[in-house]
């Protein structure tokens, strides 16, 4: 559909009323005739073609002002301080009637503090739908303390899977074997150094090389989930009710000399610790050679999207769940995975649980607008009705609004110009797959917040350093390193971790 003709599709679109809005599944209806502002808050970009992310967000508001007498402000947080800013706008006491949750935004923490509204009562009456659409135990885990406080996502994708992403036109330019595992990463990050001067070998930010490789090349699991795969804690799938440190496994210390032995051949620059580009993006513009921070299968259209605009050059990926094939396994991704939550001052819970059931539930043409954009300008459809983005620019790509939080596999496009080993990737992920032992478990850090904020400050000042090769000797920092945080209280959160996983493992059991 061609710009001309958005109008057309808008109008087509615009079939309730103003005065009431009838939830479907039990028929009621709700008073709708004042007017509603949402605000919205997700961790995304910003849109690539903020012109065109205003006329969308416009043409949106058209749709919902008349079909719920609802308009949105949408904030985002964007980049690598993504983190920061998300936890900035929990802390500021903002309201939100819509705002990203996840265990990687420390879903858990910020639910001891009582960030989050009790959606218990009230998504049955104004999201009925949603209510039918998931399962007794998919709302189970995203319960805490009994209560709902999060709406989980209706898909099935096999869990993120971090990957090196390299140029394989390159690693052909210099006949280089094909990328099995840690020699064959350091040969040709080490190639990439000597042969082309113009390119850096890798340029991922903070500490991110440990951060996505060094669980997949090990049997453990993350505990404390946090950004980028970092962590304090790790349990073994087979025997979860012990809770490990995760420097003190004996894997660390031979994995992070390793690592300082990349850092000393340059593989990447030394001011790691305070770049903040996604590394992915620098092998998109041409500035890198590979990136340790890549993802599966979420991210794989970046490599149809690098061939497209640059021709010659080509991307593939080493999936670092390859590292360790006899231990590594992919544990199925939880309900808390992504989620989209309420804050607990919001004004306008009601409203909002009624835009999340039509977008979700009920409109499937709304619904493939959030989630994909215009048709003409940010996909074109094939005929066998497939979802095509071949030869949009990146600038068009669409990214002007969190689709994700309405979530439905039931209207979802298949893509047309799918990455070519994009099914293959994908069935190797899903053949390691093994169930969550810890599936719906919710950390408290509650009573260990200021020994577990004091162990994650240490983690970043002590650990990060040894984590990207920037020590001098890497068995006397790490012995500080281990010092420092006995000194600030981790046997005592690693206890009390413990005890909570020992806990819920027991009421499991008793079901």
């Amino acid at each position: 559909m061609k710009r001309s003709l958005v109008s057309m599709l808008l109008a087509a679109m615009l079939v309730l009323s103003v005065v009431s809005f009838s939830a479907a599944a039990e028929g009621t209806e709700f008073d709708i005739s004042k007017p509603v502002t949402l605000r919205i808050f997700s961790i995304s970009d910003a849109p690539n073609d903020p012109a065109l992310g205003a006329q969308f967000m416009a043409d949106l508001n058209a749709i919902l002002k008349e079909k719920l007498n609802v308009t949105i402000e949408r904030e985002y947080a964007a980049g690598n301080n993504y983190q920061n800013n998300y936890q900035l706008a929990l802390a500021s006491g903002e309201k939100f009637d819509l705002i990203h949750s996840a265990r990687y935004l420390d879903f858990a923490e910020h639910a001891g503090k009582g960030a989050f509204m009790d959606l218990t009562d009230l998504i049955p009456v104004y999201a009925p739908n949603v209510w039918s659409l998931f399962s007794e135990s998919k709302w189970n885990e995203v319960k805490v303390n009994g209560k709902i406080l999060s709406i989980p996502r209706n898909g099935y994708d096999p869990g993120t899977q971090t990957a090196f992403m390299y140029r394989e036109d390159l690693r052909k330019k210099y006949d280089l074997p094909e990328i099995t595992g840690f020699e064959t990463i350091a040969l040709y990050l080490q190639t990439i150094k000597d042969n082309e001067p113009e390119l850096l070998p890798s340029d991922d930010y903070q500490s991110q090389v440990f951060g996505t490789m060094f669980i997949p090349s090990t049997k453990y699991q993350i505990l404390d989930s946090m950004n980028d795969m970092h962590s304090n804690f790790v349990i073994d799938p087979e025997n979860p009710r012990e809770v490990l440190v995760t420097s003190a496994t004996p894997e660390y210390l031979p994995f992070v000399k390793m690592l300082k032995d990349w850092s000393d051949r340059g593989f990447w620059p030394k001011s790691v610790l305070s770049n903040m580009d996604w590394g992915v993006f620098s092998v998109m513009n041409g500035k890198a050679a590979a990136s340790f921070n890549a993802q599966f299968p979420g991210y794989s259209w970046q490599a149809v999207q690098l061939a497209q605009d640059n021709p010659g050059w080509e991307a593939d990926y080493f999936l670092f769940s390859d590292l360790n094939p006899e231990q590594s396994r992919v544990v199925k991704p939880s309900a808390l995975s992504e989620m989209v939550s309420i804050t607990r001052t919001a004004d306008n819970p009601e409203r909002a649980l009624m835009l999340v059931d039509l977008i979700m539930c009920q409109d499937k043409e709304l619904n493939q607008l959030v989630r994909y954009g215009y048709e003409g300008i940010n996909y074109n459809m094939t005929e066998d009705g497939r979802i095509d983005t071949t030869g949009i620019t990146q600038d068009k790509l669409y990214n002007y609004f969190p689709g994700g939080f309405f979530q439905n596999d039931e209207f979802k496009i298949i893509p047309a110009n799918e990455w070519a080993k994009h099914q293959e990737y994908l069935a190797k992920v899903r053949a390691r797959e093994i169930d969550n032992v810890l599936a719906g478990f919710v950390l408290n850090i509650e009573p260990v917040q200021a020994e577990y904020n004091a162990i994650n400050q240490v983690r970043t000042q002590y650990g990060f350093p040894i984590q990207v090769g920037l020590v001098e000797d890497v068995d006397t920092a790490y012995q500080d390193f281990l010092k420092r945080l006995d000194d600030a209280g981790i046997e005592k959160v690693r206890a009390e971790f413990e005890a909570q996983v020992n806990a819920f493992l027991d009421a499991k059991e008793a079901q």
